[in-house]
């Protein structure tokens, strides 16, 4: 889920540290950067991905980058 779509920073939570981490590594492996959160920025046992849109991305940027959510969904998961 995301929080606060007003703001250009989009946090995805996910329940694990360490699935966080893993799911922020092959983001950047897929040529996008995101940064995975954990204990003691976030809750103790929850884990969160924040990315940080812009106005400057075109729709194939958009388009890109959730694409590499669902490639590394499906490798992580």
């Amino acid at each position: 889920s995301t929080l606060d779509r007003s703001s250009a920073a989009s946090d995805v939570y996910k329940r694990q540290a360490s699935l966080a981490a893993k799911f922020a590594a092959e983001m950047l492996n897929n040529g996008v950067y995101v940064i995975a959160f954990s204990y003691p920025v976030v809750a103790k046992g929850m884990a969160r991905i924040r990315t940080q849109m812009s106005a400057s991305f075109s729709k194939e940027d958009l388009d890109s980058a959730l694409h590499s959510f669902a490639l590394a969904k499906d490798k992580i998961l």
